[in-house]
């Protein structure tokens, strides 16, 4: 198991591994955010690993496409 999950699991009474986003602006604020959190502690490969666990879900129809076709990982080797 990922090692941020798995510290996330021992200190969170419950956790869901998803993230609902309305479009891809909102996801990106959302990477940049846990990235900047999980940079201190966890190597690129790791926070790449936890987003590759995820499940990512779009609650706008119209933005789904840019959603879905978002590379978190490229993005996250670019930061």
């Amino acid at each position: 198991m990922n090692k941020i999950l798995e510290n996330i699991y021992k200190n969170r009474f419950n956790y869901c591994h998803a993230l609902e986003v309305s479009n891809k602006y909102e996801l990106i604020s959302c990477v940049e955010s846990l990235y900047d959190e999980f940079i201190i502690e966890y190597t690129l490969d790791e926070i790449i690993d936890f987003f590759n666990t995820m499940s990512i879900y779009c609650l706008d129809e119209e933005e789904e496409d840019e959603v879905y076709n978002f590379d978190i990982n490229n993005y996250l080797n670019s930061l």
